[in-house]
């Protein structure tokens, strides 16, 4: 296994080394089958292992994926949320631990960048499953939702799955994270080993909010990748260009199955609040080679998420491509190579 790389700590005497690791298996040659044998394919489990991957399995909880660790010798829960830009961690949760400005230091993060915010929080020792990270950042902020409990101690966001090279597969419930970046052999390798085993990819862009682009209804539409929304979701400013309608409640023979009232409502986190979400069939929905007929996806104002709102980052994002659409069709998110993955269909 290639060593992983370092972040530096600076004070204004010199430089402290910090380490963002990752426990994980090393790359070993695959065994030859027996002449008399024929060989059989092995898990992808078992091949990312033997690329240099470790496995975290997560858990389905209320519709989002869900992984446990401990942070700071307490037994902490984690939102895998590829929608979500900066790790984050709720008030509660980050009692005890200290920020940037609490420990006179600045960080070279091998992602961000030189961080100086004195408000940014140091995760030094984070453990799940048996991979251990240490001194990954995160923000403080209190995680609520309106009306609902919140549930979990933190988000795992963008800025995690990027600067630990993770792999995320939504129909296989694993997220797997890597100690340093795949070399271009083993991305080679394993694109090539996921192309034989039928599956179907699309670029990814942004850095701290995934997107891509598909086609809906004949029209390009930028989706956010995002396994923190249990449903796709497009925004309300795309209706008459994709001749939306709300839909009276059928099961779809593919794509996204909503098993909601026509109209139900998005529950927000923080000051966001609830959104009102209605239901639309879509005709066709192509992403890469890969299209499927009558998908349903629910139809709401994005704004107030800052997505498709004009002068925001985020002002070009029409929509979110939800868990439930990416568990059904197979897809593994792979944030080393800037690919999304979708198991191939006739």
């Amino acid at each position: 296994m290639n060593a992983p790389q370092p972040s530096q700590f600076t004070r204004p005497w010199g430089p402290i080394l910090g380490l963002i690791a990752v426990v994980a298996v090393g790359v070993s040659e695959l065994p030859k089958a027996r002449a008399a044998e024929k060989p059989t394919p092995p898990r992808l489990e078992d091949f990312l292992k033997r690329l240099g991957f470790e496995a975290i399995e997560f858990k389905w909880d209320d519709r989002h994926a869900v992984v446990q660790g401990r942070l700071g010798g307490k037994k902490r829960t984690f939102l895998v949320d590829t929608g979500w830009a900066v790790t984050t961690l709720d008030e509660h949760a980050a009692r005890g631990l200290k920020t940037l400005g609490e420990l006179s230091v600045k960080l070279d993060d091998s992602f961000t960048g030189r961080l100086s915010d004195p408000d940014i929080l140091l995760m030094e020792e984070l453990t799940i499953g048996r991979a251990q990270f240490l001194n990954q950042p995160a923000q403080v902020r209190t995680l609520e939702m309106d009306f609902v409990r919140w549930r979990h101690d933190g988000v795992l966001g963008c800025d995690f799955f990027h600067r630990n090279h993770c792999l995320v597969d939504c129909g296989g419930r694993c997220l797997y994270v890597r100690a340093s970046r795949p070399s271009e052999a083993v991305s080679d390798t394993l694109a090539r080993s996921l192309r034989l085993s039928r599956l179907v990819d699309v670029p990814m862009r942004g850095k701290y909010g995934t997107t891509v682009d598909v086609e809906i209804n004949g029209q390009t539409v930028k989706l956010l990748v995002d396994t923190g929304s249990f449903a796709t979701v497009l925004d309300d400013s795309q209706i008459q260009r994709l001749g939306l309608a709300k839909l009276k409640y059928a099961d779809p023979p593919t794509g996204n199955h909503l098993r909601e009232q026509v109209q139900t409502t998005v529950i927000g986190i923080g000051d966001i609040g609830s959104e009102t979400l209605s239901v639309s069939e879509l005709k066709t929905f192509r992403i890469g080679s890969q299209q499927w007929k009558h998908v349903q996806a629910g139809v709401a104002n994005l704004a107030r998420w800052g997505l498709a709102k004009p002068g925001t980052r985020n002002e070009e994002t029409q929509g979110l491509l939800g868990i439930e659409l990416l568990v059904n069709h197979g897809a593994l998110i792979d944030f080393s190579s800037h690919h999304l993955w979708f198991r191939a269909e006739p």
